[in-house]
């Protein structure tokens, strides 16, 4: 009788597979697990070669899963954090010892997700978490990342999804700008302002151009424009009064309440997308990771006029 060692690839294979699976790039997850790109490379052929099919489609400069490849790293991503759960109960790693980790954007950590934690500490005093600020879309499981907010479609093959709240995309500025310039009611108000724009080199995020199109509006000239590419130096250079730039609802909720900003326009852009919590697909997620995931859809699910 063959016995379950016999029809299994090793740990270490396994490894390697979730690591480049997870990533999607043999370099990155030789970064991961600190190896050469070579050796991991020959190790995903030797995987290959002994279960006789291929678990990556080559293709240029990128990789992707096979239909096996995606069977095999849903059950590899739930084994391994089984085993790891399981390490952690038996060597007593305590909910208290081992911390949540977010991944999230600067501006939605600073203006939505920290103004928000004394009240989960207050419901789950035990439970320590870290927030991780990330300037690309990272996934769960990256550099020991538990969970992200991730804007997007909610299409990621690779990972669980919980909705948070749709994209609404406004124009704003500081109260006193628009004393001084507005009111805005038209394109041609807006075109006399100074527009910030928040230019993303790593994420997809909207632009004015886009949110001029959408209103079916006429886009003004390069000519009076600020240009940066972090969304919270965007919103507060229109703290400081510097002009008009886009924000994205619910972060500019709480700068809006508390008079820093305000709506400069009637109008707004509904995109389609979602915010969402993003964790590994099929991973048993341990208790204090579960609660804050039901913690934060819940904030979510309170927020009025979503």
């Amino acid at each position: 009788m063959q016995t379950l060692r016999g029809s299994l690839p090793s740990l270490n294979a396994l490894a390697v597979f979730e690591a480049s699976a997870r990533r999607l790039s043999f370099s990155k997850a030789a970064e991961d697990l600190a190896i050469t790109q070579s050796a991991v490379s020959h190790g995903i052929r030797q995987l290959e070669a002994s279960l006789g099919l291929d678990l990556f489609i080559r293709h240029h400069r990128r990789l992707e899963l096979s239909p096996e490849g995606e069977r095999l790293y849903a059950a590899v991503a739930t084994s391994l954090s089984a085993i790891a759960q399981a390490v952690d109960d038996i060597t007593g790693r305590s909910v208290a010892q081992r911390e949540i980790v977010i991944g999230v954007s600067t501006s939605m950590a600073a203006h939505w997700l920290l103004p928000r934690f004394a009240a989960f500490r207050a419901a789950f005093p035990a439970i320590p978490l870290r927030i991780q600020t990330v300037d690309r879309d990272v996934d769960p499981g990256e550099d020991g990342i538990d969970l992200v907010i991730r804007l997007g479609d909610g299409k990621w093959p690779d990972h669980d999804t919980i909705p948070l709240w749709k994209e609404h995309v406004h124009a704003v500025a500081s109260p006193a700008y628009l004393v001084e310039h507005g009111p805005l009611r038209d394109a041609a108000d807006l075109h006399r302002c100074q527009l910030i724009h928040y230019e993303d080199p790593l994420r997809r995020r909207a632009t004015w151009g886009e949110w001029f199109a959408a209103l079916d509006l006429p886009a003004p000239g390069p000519a009076r424009s600020l240009r940066v590419t972090d969304h919270t130096v965007a919103l507060q250079a229109a703290m400081d009064g510097q002009g008009v730039t886009l924000g994205w609802r619910p972060i500019i909720d709480d700068l809006i309440r508390a008079g820093r900003l305000a709506d400069a326009f009637p109008r707004h852009f509904a995109t389609g997308r979602r915010f969402y919590i993003v964790t590994v697909r099929g991973a048993t997620l341990r208790k204090p990771l579960s609660l804050f995931c039901d913690w934060l859809a819940a904030q979510a699910a309170a927020m009025k006029g979503w």
